[in-house]
């Protein structure tokens, strides 16, 4: 699927579904982008502060939970790429969103041997110890490298730049 097919696809929809599926593209467009270009804390910061400052009103229901939304649109988004985007790719703009949307989430990144004995690495992004995914491939059979990426890895920016 291309991205004429993705214009012809958001015709067809409510403008409630259309919007999120162009902010989903546009934000995996956007980490891609980060992630070939910027440095990881870099990367974050922004992903972060950008979320922070752009956050859309609470709206809809009380108490509503964005989450379905933020998926599917993600989905559709996904699906009309010419380069399905990577689990890293799609953590780090499933979480963006929901943050616009107050939901936090954290990124996490496992490891875990494949058949060749060779490590084969995957990224998710978790909500209460709940998996937040498209395609929520199971991070059970993955050793966590690390905790919240967010916190840690800001860490180390810092004190990189006081050296």
């Amino acid at each position: 699927m291309t991205g004429r097919t993705l214009l012809r696809d958001l015709r067809r929809l409510r403008p409630a579904e259309a919007l999120p599926a162009m902010e989903a593209a546009w934000i995996l467009s956007a980490v891609r982008w980060g992630l070939r270009r910027l440095r990881w804390p870099v990367l974050l910061r922004l992903l972060r502060v950008s979320a922070a400052l752009t956050r859309s009103p609470r709206r809809g229901r009380p108490g509503a939970d964005p989450t379905a939304a933020v998926l599917t649109a993600m989905d559709r988004a996904g699906r009309s790429r010419t380069q399905p985007p990577s689990c890293l790719e799609e953590a780090l703009s499933v979480q963006w969103m929901l943050r616009r949307r107050h939901v936090e989430t954290q990124v996490r990144i496992g490891v875990a041997k494949d058949g060749a004995g060779g490590l084969r690495g995957h990224a998710w992004a978790e909500r209460g110890g709940s998996v937040v995914s498209v395609d929520p491939f199971s991070p059970a059979r993955y050793a966590l490298l690390t905790g919240p990426l967010d916190g840690q890895l800001d860490e180390l920016h810092r004190r990189h730049l006081s050296l």
